[in-house]
């Protein structure tokens, strides 16, 4: 298995979970959830940058239908995320 197959496993998992938390009745538990897993989406983005060549990159982001300023604003999340696990 490629490493471009394996994030595509990891973006769909992702995305899969994101839609099933938006469809959750609780509003504030899906708040919550819904944002953790923004922030575990942004943190895959950099990972994918880090593990991908750009055009395995440019599939990726094709493949969920991510334009650039989607892709900055899940990456924009995890480093949400990171800022506030160091605090």
């Amino acid at each position: 298995m490629t490493t471009l197959q394996r994030m595509n496993i990891l973006f769909a998992h992702d995305f899969s979970k994101l839609r099933s938390i938006e469809a959750q009745e609780s509003r504030s538990m899906r708040e919550l959830q819904y944002s953790l897993q923004r922030r575990t989406i942004g943190q895959h983005c950099y990972l994918a940058e880090e593990v991908l060549e750009p055009d395995e990159l440019a599939q990726l982001k094709q493949a969920f239908q991510l334009n650039i300023l989607q892709w900055q604003a899940y990456k924009a999340k995890g480093i949400e995320g990171l800022t506030n696990m160091r605090e």
